[in-house]
């Protein structure tokens, strides 16, 4: 399973993956703004990345969705993105990415997650994607918005903290990445 964009190659994570994957998770300025929270140091974040990758691939086999590794045409790990299904929610999965902060503001995450939008409406028989984020993560919430991801206000109902939901339906038109 691949995605490719001009930039970008998005495939499954891999168990090789975990140590770029840890360093993404040992970076404050990233956990800062994901559910996982900041990690006490690299070891505890590589522990993380391993069962982040063990929990994608199987979510791949049981759901066909999961987060996907971000790479560039060197192959070097950008970071990741992907659909995770929600709990007690049918039909629906939400968007995620996080990447290195040297690749932030380059335009590659509204890339590889509208890469993702199209491959998972493709792909996947679900009504609509969601895509969450911390109030405060000004970045993620205008790279939904660039998607086309429509803002549906606040809600504590998936992760212990308020956040800003936004959505996009299978009959949307899913925006071009800029």
């Amino acid at each position: 399973m691949e995605v490719e964009t001009a930039r970008l190659r998005l495939r499954r994570l891999d168990r090789g993956d975990a140590e770029a994957i840890g360093r993404l998770f040992a970076i404050p300025n990233v956990t800062q703004h994901l559910a996982v929270g900041e990690m006490g140091d690299a070891q505890e974040a590589r522990k993380f990345a391993d069962a982040f990758i063990a929990k994608a691939r199987e979510e791949f086999t049981k759901a066909g969705c999961g987060a996907m590794a971000v790479v560039d045409r060197r192959n070097a790990l950008l970071g990741y993105c992907g659909l995770r299904p929600l709990p007690d929610v049918a039909d629906t999965v939400e968007l995620l990415y996080a990447l290195l902060p040297r690749y932030w503001g380059l335009g590659l995450a509204t890339e590889a997650a509208h890469a993702t939008l199209a491959w998972g409406f493709a792909r996947l028989s679900i009504a609509e994607i969601l895509g969450l984020a911390a109030l405060e993560n000004v970045a993620s919430r205008r790279v939904m918005e660039k998607l086309g991801m429509g803002y549906a206000g606040t809600t504590t109902s998936y992760y212990d903290a308020e956040l800003a939901l936004y959505r996009i339906r299978r009959d949307d038109e899913v925006q071009a990445a800029d």
